[in-house]
């Protein structure tokens, strides 16, 4: 049996006094690849934080993320082992820095440069940079990179640390079609690159969902509308009762699904 690597039980998540996220109860195995699916407000950019140590377990729920519970666990130490590739996360970067620091800086989970990194460091940099067809951007300062560009670099930032859990939140929300299907194409490769790291999908396009995502996770208003294998969860009937719209589903290339009003 594979071991978790997320766990939830009875998980609640409160802020300003509202309740956001309420009792989850769920896990993740080791190498099973899950998308988590859902609309505007169902929850999804909150139990991200949740997962990075950012909001708590409340209604005396638990949550264990790769065998450390949370409340006993040093989640500076967790985070070390989790990654997050995010394109809502590009404001809390420096303007200043270049595309090899950024990369570099993923080696620490910091935010910025704080130490000399060795050569053998710049070169891991510069080899991830290299597989996603970035390394011509290595001086490049960040705000000047297209989008496409951006999720790239930060998806190598992501993978130099070798994380046990990637976390890829929403990477293709600001790219245009073309855009999406080059980083689409390269997220498929990632199990070649890390074959140990276990990838949680954040979306809410059905259309961006790889067939290596085979397990997922419907969020509706804060709860788990439902859970599974991905043909289980991916039926217009019930994508439909999710985002609250007639939807009806289509199968297009290399075996994703479009959604699309009925």
């Amino acid at each position: 049996m594979n071991k978790n690597v997320v766990k939830a039980e009875n998980v609640c998540v409160y802020q300003s006094g509202v309740e956001i996220l309420h009792k989850l109860d769920f896990e993740i195995k080791k190498s099973e690849h899950t998308f988590i699916l859902g609309p505007n407000g169902a929850g999804k950019t909150t139990l991200v934080k949740l997962l990075l140590g950012h909001h708590h377990p409340a209604c005396g729920g638990t949550l264990e993320v790769l065998g450390r519970t949370f409340g006993k666990a040093d989640l500076r130490e967790l985070r070390r082992h989790i990654a997050v590739a995010s394109p809502l996360l590009t404001e809390f970067y420096s303007p200043e820095q270049n595309a090899l620091d950024l990369v570099l800086s993923g080696i620490d989970s910091v935010m910025g440069i704080f130490r000399k990194y060795t050569d053998d460091e710049k070169e891991k940099a510069l080899s991830l940079l290299e597989k996603f067809n970035c390394r011509h951007l290595a001086d490049r300062k960040f705000p000047e990179m297209s989008s496409g560009e951006q999720i790239r670099i930060l998806l190598s930032r992501a993978l130099i640390s070798s994380p046990d859990l990637l976390v890829l939140d929403e990477p293709s929300v600001f790219l245009d079609p073309a855009g999406r299907e080059k980083l689409l194409s390269e997220l498929e490769r990632l199990p070649e690159i890390n074959p140990d790291m276990t990838m949680l999908f954040i979306t809410q396009r059905t259309e961006d969902i790889l067939p290596l995502f085979k397990h997922g996770i419907l969020l509706s208003d804060g709860k788990i509308f439902d859970k599974g294998l991905s043909e289980h969860l991916l039926t217009g009937e019930k994508l439909s009762q999710v985002f609250q719209i007639d939807l009806k589903l289509v199968s297009g290339a290399n075996g994703r699904l479009w959604s699309i009003c009925s």
